[in-house]
């Protein structure tokens, strides 16, 4: 009797604790099969606003079309040249030199700067700096937003990263870049000027003018710049809008997430946003650890044109904006002197030149020199023009190869331009050509 009562109790846990199990087991894959179908939901749910969003600026379809697939993997073959071309004002050491010369015996009264032709020409620092880079860049768009990446192949720390909305109206992108090792020519325009006055000097017992070529002292006193330590990094945003949208996609033409069907053109307005760190750490101009920052905003309008010979296979585009600066404002900084780093200078100058040569015999007086050096860059950045006149191009060529491989080559220039009237200005060059090939998916 007692163990036929036990097997009862028995038999009743072990089936409440099947039945638990078989509960369980029961419910975990509903519970899974609902967090999927709420994964699926929520990512159909962002399709939808994004595709409603693009539907509601519409557009001709005997011009224009969207391609079947709405994901879009891309790798591009990169190439970009840069150059930076910087103009400031020298040191105004005509007082100095003329003291020490006259503490040295010779006779300086009848010495005038002004009678010294092209002495206001040879009275600046011009460094001309560039780069080329190689890069392979990939792509991922998901209809008219994209994200690229660039791994360098070059020496140095080159980094790009962008990102871009190319809509029907509206578009732009947000790029950053930034490049080490650029090298060039640095001219110092404070020696050739020494220079005449010294061939000025020379000849002043016969009462004659030396005649000398700016374009000789310019060739003498040009050293070459090693790319070390010299590096700029740049921040450029755009936003444009496309004036003829329902006909004209520039789309089509840059990222080939749209399709032209027949050829058509359109006025596009631009802003411009430039920013630009340039550093330079090799005693380039008067001191170690220059920095000038520029930035600007330009407006600009312009013309781009999307030709097709066959209803969007072959595309070939071509597009030029001038623009206007309405805001600029730059900003020069160096590393401050130090004592020691004075008589370093001084030490190394003197034993090249010979003892007493080194003008600034104290380090309070190279420190008023630099300083007033800090001033006069100062002042001249602040006078700088701001209706400068800048402009972008782009041509590119592309080819739907089928509904999902295309490929294509774009190349695109930027000029930028900042200066005063006279000693002071900062000139930008950066191109760049991306052959590519894309799969929609």
């Amino acid at each position: 009797m007692k163990h036929s009562i036990l097997l009862s109790l028995l038999l009743i846990v072990l089936s409440a604790l099947t039945c638990k199990a078989q509960i369980s087991f029961d419910v975990e894959p509903l519970k899974h099969k609902k967090a999927k179908s709420g994964k699926k939901q929520f990512l159909k749910k962002v399709d939808n606003t994004v595709l409603s969003f693009a539907n509601k600026t519409s557009f001709d379809p005997n011009y224009v079309t969207r391609p079947e697939k709405k994901w879009k993997v891309t790798l591009y073959g990169s190439e970009t040249y840069s150059t930076y071309r910087l103009r400031i004002p020298c040191p105004d050491i005509r007082e100095d030199i003329l003291a020490a010369l006259k503490h040295s015996g010779y006779a300086t009264d009848d010495i005038n700067f002004n009678d010294m032709p092209g002495y206001k020409k040879l009275s600046t620092y011009d460094l001309d700096l560039y780069s080329s880079k190689q890069a392979i860049q990939l792509g991922l768009h998901y209809m008219g937003l994209g994200v690229k990446y660039s791994f360098n192949l070059n020496k140095g720390h080159n980094r790009q990263i962008s990102i871009e909305y190319l809509g029907a109206r509206f578009g732009g992108y947000l790029d950053y870049h930034h490049t080490t090792r650029m090298k060039g020519n640095m001219y110092d325009a404070s020696a050739g000027a020494l220079d005449a006055l010294l061939n000025r000097i020379y000849h002043s017992m016969d009462n004659t003018i030396p005649e000398y070529n700016p374009s000789e002292l310019i060739k003498e006193n040009t050293k070459k710049i090693a790319p070390q330590f010299n590096n700029q990094t740049i921040l450029h945003a755009q936003v444009h809008y496309i004036f003829n949208y329902r006909k004209f996609s520039y789309a089509a033409a840059k990222t080939a997430n749209r399709i032209q069907k027949r050829s058509a053109g359109s006025c596009i307005a631009l802003a411009d946003y430039y920013q630009n760190r340039a550093y330079f750490d090799q005693s380039i101009m008067i001191n170690d650890g220059e920095r000038f920052r520029t930035n600007k905003l330009a407006l600009g309008f312009g013309y781009g044109y999307n030709w097709t010979p066959n209803r969007g296979k072959l595309l070939v585009h071509a597009s030029f904006i001038p623009s206007i600066n309405v805001l600029c404002h730059s900003v020069y900084k160096r590393s401050e002197l130090t004592e020691e780093q004075f008589n370093k200078d001084k030490l190394e100058y003197e034993n090249e030149s010979g003892p007493g040569s080194y003008i600034y015999q104290t380090y309070d007086d190279a420190k008023k020199a630099y300083s007033a050096f800090d001033k006069r860059v100062t002042n001249c950045i602040k006078d700088d023009t701001k209706l400068a006149l800048n402009c972008t191009g782009r041509l590119s060529v592309i080819y739907n190869i089928n509904k999902e491989i295309v490929a294509g080559i774009f190349g695109s220039m930027q000029y930028s331009h900042h200066a005063n009237q006279h000693d002071y200005y900062i000139k930008e060059l950066n191109t760049n050509v991306l052959a590519f090939v894309g799969y929609r998916f």
